[in-house]
């Protein structure tokens, strides 16, 4: 069973494509990584190596960033936001302890905590607009989390 948390960008609802990485959820194959480039643009990583793509984007440099390091357990996700779009993510372990931090953190943020067994298993949003350059900024993100 899976649940949707929706991460709403106030001002901008994005008139870019639709991002879902990945297409069908698989329990066996949650988020494991997320690729990061300079200003706040992201990519997603499941557990098979299969990263999402942002068509028509020319923005290159991500930077690989492992969500969950071996031995630990995520149990809570911080994303923050602009107006306009998604600016960054915090996940951390049950002692709060800050296992992966990607992109900035200058306005809003809202918490997603994860319940015994939950993990990080898909993503949704409307990119930014159809530009090669901002084709990656993510509005309106839904994380979909479900128990492995």
């Amino acid at each position: 069973m899976t649940r949707e948390v929706l991460i709403p960008t106030k001002d901008r609802a994005g008139d870019g494509d639709n991002y879902t990485h990945p297409v069908k959820i698989d329990y066996n194959n949650p988020i494991q990584a997320i690729l990061v480039a300079p200003n706040e643009y992201f990519k997603f990583e499941t557990q098979d190596g299969k990263v999402g793509d942002h068509p028509g984007s020319t923005r290159v440099g991500f930077f690989r960033k492992e969500i969950s390091p071996k031995d630990s357990i995520v149990s809570k996700i911080q994303v923050c936001y602009h107006g306009n779009y998604i600016q960054g993510f915090k996940f951390f372990t049950k002692d709060d302890t800050v296992v992966l931090e990607a992109g900035i953190k200058l306005h809003d943020m809202q918490e997603v905590l994860l319940q015994d067994g939950e993990s990080l298993l898909g993503v949704k949003s409307k990119l930014y607009d159809k530009s090669t350059s901002n084709n990656t900024a993510h509005c309106n993100l839904v994380l979909i989390i479900g128990k492995l």
